[in-house]
């Protein structure tokens, strides 16, 4: 009987903890950190950020045409889909005056 209790006991203790590392492993989170690049060497620029809970967008900056990019992936479609939302014309945002 009480080696019957040490084994329960000990497939509970393991249990607990295989439980705790699977609780871990889907709580932790890590932050992803871009790389440094040369950009006078290429045209584009890319960064990526989230802009909703479960939604994720590709920034592209066309550096030579001075023109900002905004794609997503297409709901519905295979994953490798992406969808145009929006661009933006570089020169024209920064050539607003500011007035003090």
């Amino acid at each position: 009987m009480p080696r019957k209790n040490l084994i329960l006991g000990l497939l509970v203790v393991l249990n607990l903890v295989l439980l705790s590392a699977v609780v871990i492993r889907a709580v932790d989170d890590r932050p992803a950190f871009a790389q440094q690049a040369n950009i006078s060497s290429s045209n584009y620029l890319a960064v990526t950020a989230q802009i909703e809970n479960d939604l994720d967008a590709l920034y592209l900056i066309d550096v030579a045409d001075r023109r900002l990019y905004m794609v997503v992936p297409s709901k519905g479609g295979r994953p490798t889909q992406l969808q145009g939302l929006a661009s933006r014309d570089l020169n024209d945002d920064f050539r607003v005056q500011v007035t003090p």
